[in-house]
């Protein structure tokens, strides 16, 4: 498998030739028919059926020609013979002299192997035959047949050109091959994404997940196709609005009155996996789980790994438990990974784990009922209070501790483990926090945020004007300079923010009309290790309005060693930076 062409090195990572679910296709495409290729004209390989054909209507006989052990194979139609030499086979073994002639088919068996014939002397006199499924990296000898290709296919049509799918819904879509006397109709099929749509050989379209693809039917015959657009749409997901509460606690945070998912303080409300947006279901009476979260709240259907809890995509520190080794260093939820922040919008956010230890520490508990239902009465210093259901937890495809247990995500990855996240959870005689895996399905108490601003998100830091002062102790610092309008400013945050900045993804929103922007570590430019953001880089968006967006992620970047002790510098020209936000 190292070698073969069509694969990344080992059977699972078959590219082309695969059954389903890869890429359909039942023959060689024209260039990798090595007799066409080789001889052109109308030499090709032959199919299963054409060596099936010619072990039916054929004698084959063992023989020696020019002192070469053969098996000379009459027609039992006409009487003409050809002579399939004893040519043995490679594998990763090496050469196998087993005393067969060998010969390719050009048709697929099954995934990962192809048709074959084999011609053998099982006693001293006598040919017989045998029919292989073999492995695609064996080096077996070919057998070209030569025939009337036919009539060419000249066009494809696919009976639709857009489809709009939910996950989980089918659709068929049909070709038509034109002219009508076209040799061969068959076509194969191809979708471009299938993290969003596939399709089998017979044409059935399934939606998988949002998002856009393109599904093609390629002729069998040449390089024709013909697309259809498919659109998977998200399952449809609202949420009512809670009302905002004042706890009274010292840095002025306020918390929702019930769950995300509820409309009303003693309502469980929904579940989620750490970093995903929606539930795992369409209803929980009677129970429906969504398409490819059939095994409910398990690593096989969380959306950030590939099946496992070391095989992480996203939100991942270690190596170890990255698939392939991915790292990205995150530690905190991008807005667009937040529930609270996608369903609710406005100032809403999942908290961080600092902000549940300030509600843990600053109020005043009680396990109680409401509505008949139990959970913990929290009280803050000003005398106001929410009240925390115990929802339970999904584990698996199972509901448990319900009415004993209530655990609640922040929007923290756990500091030691990046297969798990930081909660807080309530029991009738403990209140405190946890780490439990991030696939687990848990309850989620938003928080209004005042200094969100609702079109650019958390505002780190705004251009007002005024010059800002240096300093080193207890804060962290960043700098921004533009040779037009203010000049320089420079922003001070305290690390909790800082951990975000560093770790994820932010924006520095800027005025300029052709802005070139440099990006140092070091107060005094000490590392140089960013080249030029200038317009046409990827990171730097043209609003359109005189103003400019660039997007920076340090996840990765050797500058993440150095920032800790010496704050990050913007300099470069001709802009006058505006916002900095996340």
């Amino acid at each position: 498998w190292a070698t073969w062409k069509w694969c990344d090195g080992t059977a699972d990572t078959i590219n082309k030739y695969g059954n389903p679910p890869f890429d359909n296709r039942y023959n060689l495409d024209w260039e990798d028919d090595a007799a066409h290729v080789k001889l052109g004209g109308e030499w090709r390989m032959p199919t299963i059926a054409e060596r099936d054909e010619l072990f039916a209507h054929c004698t084959l006989t063992p023989a020696t020609v020019n002192g070469v052990r053969v098996f000379k194979v009459t027609s039992n139609i006409n009487g003409n013979s050809i002579y399939l030499p004893v040519s043995g086979y490679y594998r990763e073994t090496g050469f196998i002299d087993n005393g067969y002639a060998a010969f390719w088919t050009s048709s697929i068996f099954l995934a990962g192997s192809a048709g074959s014939g084999i011609v053998y002397e099982p006693s001293p006199g006598l040919a017989g035959t045998s029919i292989w499924d073999t492995f695609f990296f064996y080096g077996f000898p070919i057998r070209p047949v030569y025939g009337d290709l036919g009539v060419p296919v000249e066009r494809i049509v696919l009976d639709k050109t857009s489809l709009t799918l939910l996950p989980g819904e089918t659709a068929f879509l049909t070709t038509t091959v034109s002219p009508e006397n076209a040799a061969i109709k068959d076509c194969t099929w191809e979708s471009t994404n299938t993290g969003v749509v596939t399709v089998s050989r017979d044409g059935k379209v399934t939606g998988v997940g949002p998002g856009t693809a393109w599904i093609y039917a390629h002729s069998m015959d040449g390089n024709l196709s013909a697309d259809c657009k498919v659109t998977v749409k998200p399952y449809d997901y609202s949420v009512a609005e809670p009302e905002v509460v004042d706890l009274g606690l010292p840095s002025g945070l306020k918390w929702a009155s019930f769950n995300l998912g509820a409309t009303a303080p003693e309502e469980y409300g929904d579940y989620f996996a750490w970093g995903e947006t929606q539930p795992y279901y369409t209803s929980l009476e009677p129970l429906a789980w969504k398409f490819g979260k059939e095994d409910g709240y398990t690593w096989s259907s969380y959306k950030w790994c590939m099946g496992t809890q070391n095989t992480l995509t996203k939100y991942c520190y270690y190596r170890n438990y990255g698939y392939n080794g991915f790292v990205d260093s995150k530690i905190t939820l991008d807005r667009t990974d937040d529930a609270a922040r996608v369903n609710l919008g406005g100032k809403w956010r999942m908290p961080t784990r600092e902000e549940q230890d300030e509600l843990r520490n600053h109020c005043t508990w009680e396990w109680t009922s409401e509505g008949g239902v139990d959970g913990c009465k929290l009280t803050g210093p000003n005398g106001n209070s929410i009240f925390l259901p115990a929802a339970g937890t999904w584990e698996n495809d199972q509901l448990k501790y319900i009415g004993a247990y209530g655990e609640y995500w922040s929007s923290s990855l756990y500091t030691n483990s990046p297969d798990l996240a930081y909660d807080f959870f309530v029991t009738s005689s403990l209140f405190d926090w946890g780490g439990p895996y991030r696939r687990s399905g848990l309850s989620i108490r938003p928080v209004y945020d005042e200094s969100i601003d609702t079109d650019f998100g958390t505002v780190i830091w705004e251009n007002d004007g005024t010059q800002g002062v240096i300093q080193w102790d207890s804060v962290y610092q960043f700098a921004l300079e533009g040779s037009a309008g203010s000049g320089s400013s420079l922003a001070t945050f305290p690390a909790d923010t800082w951990d975000v900045i560093k770790n994820g993804t932010f924006y520095l929103l800027l005025d300029a009309a052709s802005p070139s922007i440099l990006i140092y570590d070091g107060w005094w430019m000490t590392y140089w290790l960013h080249q030029y953001i200038m317009p046409g880089d990827k990171r730097l968006k043209d609003n359109g309005d005189g103003t400019w967006t660039l997007e920076i992620n340090f996840s990765g970047d050797p500058i993440q060693g150095y920032l800790d002790n010496q704050g990050f510098l913007l300099t470069g020209s001709d802009y006058t930076p505006l916002k900095l936000y996340y």
